[in-house]
């Protein structure tokens, strides 16, 4: 054990220099303790995990849904491009603008609305169906691209 003097010297302890000479030294790693009643501590535990878990739901708040029938849009938007009679790189063209399109509306969707969007099929029911608004927004945003 080593003993601290004022200006920060240390001298190893001994027989000798147990009891400090000088009443301005002190000894290392005294024991400390804390006394905290039962009612205190049971009081603070049920104060700070009601707080914390408010908290967590205003900070995190749980994610909501909302159902897109992405195979109903493409197969219309497919059987569009079927009746104009459109050669193979033109199609080819209309086929990834609309990917990229419907991919942008979607992904601008659920991050401005803070929603998870899910296929129709895997939501039996409780989700509102945003299918028809994003429709219209995908259209009108293909129908500003150049042809």
């Amino acid at each position: 054990m080593l003993l601290i003097r004022p200006h920060g010297i240390f001298t190893p302890m001994t027989w000798r220099n147990l009891r400090p000479s000088k009443p301005s030294t002190y000894r290392i790693n005294m024991p400390m303790t804390i006394n905290v009643s039962l009612p205190t501590l049971v009081l603070s535990v049920a104060l700070s995990v009601p707080t914390t878990l408010i908290i967590n739901h205003l900070v995190n708040p749980p994610p909501r849904f909302a159902v897109f029938d992405l195979k109903g849009t493409v197969q219309t938007y497919s059987k569009d491009l079927a009746e104009q009679g459109l050669d193979d790189s033109t199609l080819t063209l209309k086929t990834r603008q609309f990917s990229m399109m419907l991919d942008t509306v979607l992904t601008r969707y659920s991050h401005q609305n803070k929603v998870i969007l899910l296929v129709e099929p895997a939501v039996i029911k409780g989700a509102p169906n945003v299918t028809q608004p994003l429709q219209k927004e995908v259209s009108l945003a293909l129908s500003h691209l150049p042809s």
